[in-house]
């Protein structure tokens, strides 16, 4: 935990998104533009992609044509509304009043906000306008069902943008028409230049803006290739760095080395290119070995002592800062990993600088530039991991700080920091922190230094170079390290960080990915260590473990004798066999455990310390943590067939009463090494419970490889859990009369192999 030496904490707009223009776009509430051919093929399809991106929401991609109305839905809007031989103003006023009274149209769902006299007037201008062209009283009544038709089709959800790509034929073009002064955004977009086709029906030119280019060839464009997810963050990151801030934070040079206790002890009025509000200096330095040792020790002693005794709040760190555990770190662990703007962009939202508006958004700022540039060189787990550890920290900062009563604030790093911890000290001083660095080991001084990637950190080096000792006297809480316990953690560092050998339980957590396998790679992968099997990865913070679930139908060549020897062959030391249903449930009453989530977050630190529902409060955290974040990766997977907010009592029940042998295993497996089993015979008629299925599916999360035999082919596991999260085979014959003997779990591991395709 962070805490502070001398201070008590105190009580979307529209773009031009297509250059290349020969008539401009009007301004209006909404649009009606019509994109006819292109001057540069890159441009015209980053203008189709971001029209796309924005029917996303509330919106629709029509293709040309809009299908005519059909039979069916002729005859029901003829039942509504009596068509006359003639249309004139006040039908139209009466059929529109009275499709909205019986339900069957809502116009507010596409973004109207006026009254049926309104609609009933477009409707009529627009039918007066084709007759006006010679349209005969029959086409009349068939382009006023179409219009009602497409209304009623179109009214199921929210519409209020179209893109519709094509020619449109002269109803739709009156449609478009319609829908656009209703309220509705719209874009057409036609590769050729169908412009006097257009002009047929809008002689005028005056329902659209047109926007047309020169080349008229045909493109290619497949909507399913667009990534939706990286438009939308590119518009996000774009708004969050449009956003200005009165305040402007500089970092600045201090003189010399001979003056850095005085320049740090120096307050915010004092210094250079500072204004009171709007202007701030800072200092980002680094102090690299030492001249001399008592001198230099004497010095550090010093500055942390005159901060101490000024109105600059201090927070001094001399251990490197501690990796927040599971409570601090709780709220970002919902966050989706697989795009990785998208995640940052999540951590953003979760920036607050509490008594100062103008430095939060510098901090969002700050902290989107530098997880972009590290993105590309980091794992999307490994970026998680760095955002989790540095959004953490931050919040313990800041919430010591208030910016509006106190001075320039002073974090103090004494040692050697991680990239991590230098992450943070970036973001302080985007701020207002000053940020010093003291490391008087100058054999890592390039290692701190290639950390900053910006170039912001002022360094004076040293002439000696010494080992990081206890900070001076007696001024934080310090821990005696023995000679053999330094000894033990040099030789660590040395054997565990490149990610091929680990230390026994390297890892207290692990993300899995379920192999999808031939049936024969399922007994040459069984006994594999996790680090040996493909899917495996590694990193400083979370390992990959690539595990196995399968049901397995029927038996091969009908050899029930071979077939139980082949499940014999799978049980290891390290595994559970079930053979008869049901093999688990819950064993307490309780259904209800309202008030441990909310909506479809696990309350998991609620869950934990309430004793009467966690029975694991004697087990590590570690496992305790592990158990429950499997829980809410299973609700969130979408893997369950069961509804909200069944899915959310289920879960806890099932994960809270795991069975004694279940926990052992769980509480002795090893990430990198062996992987527990689960196998099961299933060969009656009675299917999986939804507690079977929920206990198979959280073991799968934690990390178990899952066989379940199945001789008759019938169904188990797939009543309650989707097919998207197991492996199925039809591997022989289907067998009716198999009863599933009782085989022993083996002592030790054994090293025979064993498989229906082995000789």
């Amino acid at each position: 935990m962070i805490t502070l030496i001398n201070f008590e904490r105190n009580n979307r707009a529209n773009n031009d998104i297509h250059t290349n223009t020969t008539v401009p776009i009007k301004r209006d509430s909404t649009k009606y533009n019509r994109y006819v051919g292109y001057n540069d093929e890159n441009s015209i399809r980053e203008t189709i992609a971001k029209l796309y991106i924005k029917t996303k929401n509330n919106g629709v991609l029509i293709r040309t044509p809009i299908p005519k109305p059909s039979q069916p839905e002729t005859t029901k809007i003829m039942e509504l509304i009596t068509i006359p031989n003639e249309i004139n103003k006040e039908y139209i006023y009466n059929s529109i009043v009275k499709l909205i009274s019986t339900g069957n149209i809502d116009f507010s769902k596409f973004g109207y906000k006026g009254d049926s006299k309104k609609i009933s007037d477009i409707i009529y201008s627009v039918l007066e306008d084709s007759k006006q062209k010679g349209a005969l009283s029959s086409t009349l009544k068939s382009s006023f069902i179409s219009f009602v038709c497409w209304f009623i089709r179109y009214n199921t959800y929210q519409l209020t943008n179209i893109l519709y790509m094509g020619t449109a034929s002269k109803n739709e073009i009156y449609w478009l028409y319609i829908m656009h002064n209703l309220g509705c955004e719209v874009n057409t977009v036609s590769f050729i230049d169908d412009n006097s086709e257009y002009l047929k029906t809008d002689t005028a030119n005056r329902y659209s803006n047109l926007i047309m280019g020169n080349r008229f060839t045909p493109l290619s464009i497949d909507f399913k290739t667009i990534n939706v997810d990286d438009y939308i963050y590119a518009d996000k990151i774009n708004q969050l760095n449009q956003q200005r801030t009165e305040l402007n934070v500089s970092i600045i040079e201090m003189l010399s080395q001979n003056n850095v206790e005085k320049e740090l002890s120096m307050l915010r009025s004092q210094r250079i290119n500072t204004s009171n509000g709007t202007n701030e200096s800072v200092y980002f330095v680094l102090l690299s070995g030492f001249d001399e040792e008592d001198s230099y020790r004497n010095m550090l002693f010093n500055i942390r002592k005159n901060i101490t005794n000024s109105p600059k709040p201090l927070i001094f760190i001399d251990k490197g800062l501690e990796k927040p555990n599971y409570d601090e770190g709780a709220e970002y662990y919902n966050i989706n990993r697989n795009n990785s703007t998208a995640m940052i962009m999540e951590f953003i939202k979760h920036l607050e600088v509490p008594t100062s508006k103008d430095r939060t958004i510098l901090a969002k700022q700050r902290f989107l530039s530098l997880m972009s540039k590290r993105k590309d060189s980091l794992s999307n787990n490994t970026l998680f991991g760095m955002c989790v550890n540095v959004c953490v920290w931050f919040r313990q900062c800041v919430e010591l700080i208030d910016f509006l009563k106190c001075d320039v604030p002073v974090f103090f790093f004494y040692g050697n920091p991680n990239s991590h911890e230098f992450t943070l000290m970036e973001l302080l001083s985007s701020i207002g922190f000053d940020i010093l660095i003291a490391c008087p080991d100058k054999m890592v001084y390039n290692d701190i230094v290639r950390l900053d990637t910006n170039s912001i950190m002022q360094t004076f080096e040293y002439s000696n170079t010494g080992a990081i000792k206890d900070f001076p006297k007696q001024l934080v809480r310090a821990k005696v390290a023995t000679t053999a316990y330094n000894a033990s953690k040099d030789l660590d560092n040395i054997l565990y960080n490149d990610g091929c050998i680990f230390r026994s339980h390297h890892y207290a957590f692990c993300q899995t990915v379920t192999l999808k396998t031939t049936f024969e790679e399922i007994d040459l992968l069984w006994n594999a260590e996790s680090k040996y099997r493909p899917g495996f990865s590694s990193d400083e913070h979370t390992v990959t473990v690539p595990n196995i679930f399968a049901k397995l139908d029927g038996i091969p060549y009908g050899d029930t004798s071979r077939y139980l020897k082949e499940v014999q062959s799978k049980l290891t030391p390290n595994s559970i066999y079930y053979r008869f249903i049901p093999f688990f449930k819950p064993n307490y009453d309780l259904n209800d455990f309202t008030g441990y989530f909310n909506g479809t977050r696990l309350d998991l630190a609620r869950i934990k310390l309430n004793n009467n529902i966690n029975k694991y409060s004697h087990m590590p955290d570690s496992v305790q943590d592990l158990i429950f974040q499997k829980m809410q990766e299973v609700i969130d997977s979408g893997y369950l067939k069961v509804k909200y907010p069944d899915i959310m009592h289920l879960t806890i029940k099932v994960g809270t009463m795991l069975p004694s042998n279940l926990l052992q295993l769980i509480q002795n497996y090893d990430f990198t090494k062996e992987i527990p089993k689960i196998v099961i015979i299933h060969s009656n008629k009675i299917p999986f419970s939804v507690y079977e299925c929920i206990l198979l599916l959280l073991l799968n999360f934690i990390g178990f490889d899952i066989l379940i035999y199945t001789p008759t082919g019938y169904k188990n596991i797939e009543t309650y859990i989707d097919t998207r999260a197991f492996e199925q085979y039809n591997i022989g014959e289907f067998k009716y009369d198999l009863n599933a003997p009782n085989l022993k779990i083996p002592k030790v591991k054994s090293n025979k192999k064993f498989g229906f395709f082995r000789k």
